[in-house]
C-alpha cells in the first residue's frame, strides 16, 4: 500500500483535531520542505520588478534615440535655432526671442501638462518646431544640448542654462539677462479684444496647474471670492482665467455683467458662451489694465508684454515662500528685468 494512503487510513482510525500536525502527517516526505520560502518570493518579486525597470529603460532608450534622430533630422543647416525646456513660461520667455525671426526653428522639450498649450503657442506665432514631452535629467537631453550648441545655428535661447544646470541662473544673472530679450510689441502685433474697450479689465489667475499645499500656487475658494469681490466693487471688470477644472473648482457663476471666466477655448460671461482661440485669449489679455496671476506662464506673458503685473507670493502651508527660495525666481520673478511686475501677499490686494 502507498505509505501516504496508509497514512490516512492511521489518520481516520486515531481523529486528531489539530490541522497542522493532519496537513504534516498527509503531506509527501519531498515537498514538505516549502518551495517558496520568503527568501525565494522575494527574489522572484524583484526578478519581476527588475523585467518591468528593463522593459522601461528599453522603451526610455528607444524613445531617446529616436528623438535625438528627429532632432537631427528637423534641423537645417542654414536656419536659426532655438532650444529650451519646461512649461509654458519657458517657452514663452523662448518665443521672445525667436517670434519675429523668419528663420527660426524651435526644439521645445514641454511638461507633460503643458504639451497642448505649448502646441497652440507655436502654431500661433507660426513657427516651424519640434515639440516633444520634457526629456530634462537625461542623458538625451545634454546630448541634444550638446549637439545644438556645438553648431554656430544655435542663437540665445533666453534662459536656457550652460550645461543645463539651473543652478546657474542666481550665480549668472548678467548672462542670462543678455539672452532674455525682456520686452517685445505683443500689443501691437497681436491686438486688444475690442469687446471690453473702456472698461477697466483685470486679468486674474488665482491658480496654477498644480495644487499643492507644500508649494502653494493657487488661491483658496473663500480668497478667491473675496479678491473679486473687491475688484468688482472698485469698478474692474475682472476676467478669470484658469482651466475648466478651475472653474470648477472655484464654482464660478456670473453673478454680475462685470464677471468674467476665459479658458483657452471659450469666454463665459452673464449669460453667454463664447468660443475663442488662443489669439483671442491674448487679446483680452492685452486689453487689461493689470494682470494679477499666482506664479504662472501668464505673469510672464504679461511682463514682457509690457502690461503692469502682480504676482501673487507662493505660500507653503500657510506661510509665505521667500521669494528666491526656488532658482527660477531669479529668472522668473525678477523685478529688476521688469519694473511693470511686483510681487505681493494675497492679503495686500485686499488693501489696494
Amino acid at each position: 500500500m502507498n505509505p501516504n494512503i496508509k497514512k490516512i487510513y492511521n489518520l481516520r482510525a486515531n481523529y486528531h483535531p489539530d490541522v497542522n500536525k493532519l496537513n504534516q502527517a498527509i503531506t509527501p516526505d519531498h515537498v514538505k520542505k516549502p518551495f517558496l520560502t520568503p527568501k525565494v518570493v522575494k527574489n522572484t518579486a524583484n526578478r519581476e520588478n527588475l523585467r518591468v525597470d528593463e522593459k522601461r529603460k528599453a522603451i526610455e532608450d528607444n524613445f531617446a534615440s529616436n528623438l535625438f534622430s528627429n532632432i537631427t533630422a528637423f534641423l537645417k543647416t542654414n536656419t536659426n535655432w532655438y532650444l529650451n525646456f519646461g512649461g509654458t513660461g519657458d517657452l514663452v520667455l523662448l518665443l521672445a526671442n525667436c517670434y519675429d525671426d523668419p528663420n527660426a526653428q524651435v526644439v521645445f522639450c514641454a511638461n507633460t501638462c503643458s504639451l497642448e498649450l505649448c502646441k497652440e503657442f507655436l502654431e500661433f506665432f507660426k513657427k516651424d518646431h519640434l515639440l516633444s514631452r520634457n526629456v530634462m535629467g537625461s542623458r538625451v537631453a545634454n546630448t541634444i544640448y550638446d549637439y545644438m550648441r556645438s553648431k554656430s545655428n544655435l542663437k540665445p535661447s533666453a534662459h536656457l542654462s550652460k550645461g543645463l544646470n539651473f543652478g546657474d541662473w542666481p550665480l549668472n544673472q548678467e548672462y542670462y539677462k543678455n539672452n532674455i530679450k525682456l520686452s517685445t510689441n505683443w500689443i501691437d502685433e497681436i491686438g486688444k479684444n475690442p469687446f471690453f474697450n473702456g472698461n477697466r479689465v483685470i486679468i486674474l489667475q488665482p491658480s496654477g496647474s498644480v495644487k499643492n499645499l507644500d508649494r502653494q500656487r493657487f488661491l483658496t475658494q473663500n480668497e478667491y471670492n473675496a479678491l473679486v469681490k473687491r475688484l468688482v466693487d472698485n469698478n474692474f471688470v475682472v476676467i478669470t482665467t484658469g482651466s475648466q477644472a478651475d472653474k470648477e473648482y472655484y464654482h464660478w457663476r456670473p453673478w454680475t455683467n462685470r464677471n468674467y471666466f476665459m479658458t483657452s477655448s471659450q469666454l463665459f460671461g452673464f449669460n453667454s458662451v463664447t468660443s475663442i482661440n488662443l489669439q483671442t485669449f491674448l487679446q483680452t489679455v492685452n486689453a487689461a489694465e493689470k494682470v494679477i496671476s499666482m506664479d504662472t506662464w501668464l505673469k510672464t506673458y504679461s511682463a514682457i508684454a509690457g502690461i503692469d503685473t502682480t504676482v501673487i507670493q507662493s505660500r507653503c502651508r500657510g506661510g509665505y515662500l521667500r521669494v528666491g527660495a526656488d532658482v527660477g525666481d531669479s529668472i522668473f520673478l525678477n523685478t529688476t528685468w521688469w519694473p511693470n511686475m511686483r510681487v505681493s501677499k494675497y492679503e495686500d490686494l485686499l488693501n489696494f
